[in-house]
């Protein structure tokens, strides 16, 4: 009798211990984890995980020197910890054009899941660098080109010409930091036109050439002068 009654309080234990490990595993981990990137930002996304409870996901990197090394050891990423959106901005964390590691985990209350990994691991120099976008301006017959901000890691090459004059074209070499730049005293009655292409100074690389924009210098009239 004793003997039978160990038994059946043994079993008991190991019931309610397997029961208590598969409670722990029973979250999800999140799916469908991918990197966007576009003009060296890039952001995490990853699909919601649908259980009851207040869901949360924390996110983690490793660089190429801890995936080599230590491989152990996954950075928190602070901004990403704990967090109901179903994003991570991990611009800051990538400051080399190496092979990055991203994780995400989702947890509820005390329960957590399995880490989740981008695969494959990101590297900076996949980021798609779009278009530049730049409009001509003149004020007081001053020719400006107004660039959109990428950010400090960009220089623009700005090439502008007269219309019918294409075989003479000027490039002027503006940062990210002085987006609205002088270009020339414009002529009255002429036409303008600029291109501009986009150099991501960290991975030496440049965008494709933005559409081509134009500007027409209106002539002074007696009362001053209107120009475009």
């Amino acid at each position: 009798m004793d003997m039978s009654r160990g038994c059946a309080l043994q079993a008991l234990l190991i019931v309610f211990i397997t029961g208590s490990l598969a409670d722990l595993q029973l979250l999800p981990s999140p799916v469908n984890i991918s990197m966007v990137s576009i003009n060296l930002k890039h952001t995490l996304y990853w699909d919601p995980v649908m259980v009851p409870g207040n869901v949360t996901y924390s996110v983690q990197t490793q660089g190429e020197f801890e995936s080599r090394f230590v491989s152990h050891y996954w950075h928190e990423i602070k901004n990403c910890w704990n967090i109901s959106a179903r994003k991570c901005d991990v611009t800051q964390e990538v400051s080399t054009s190496v092979m990055y590691k991203f994780r995400v985990q989702t947890l509820v209350g005390d329960r957590l899941s399995a880490w989740a990994e981008l695969d494959p691991p990101f590297n900076r120099r996949s980021t798609l660098l779009t278009l530049p976008k730049v409009e001509l301006q003149v004020s007081e017959l001053n020719l400006v080109a107004q660039i959109k901000d990428y950010g400090a890691d960009f220089t623009f090459f700005i090439f502008y010409w007269k219309k019918g004059g294409e075989d003479d074209v000027n490039c002027i070499t503006t940062s990210s930091y002085d987006v609205s730049t002088y270009l020339e005293k414009a002529e009255e009655g002429k036409e303008y036109c600029a291109e501009v292409i986009a150099y991501a100074r960290p991975i030496n690389r440049n965008s494709s050439r933005s559409d081509t924009v134009c500007v027409q210098v209106q002539e002074r009239t007696e009362h001053g002068s209107k120009n475009a």
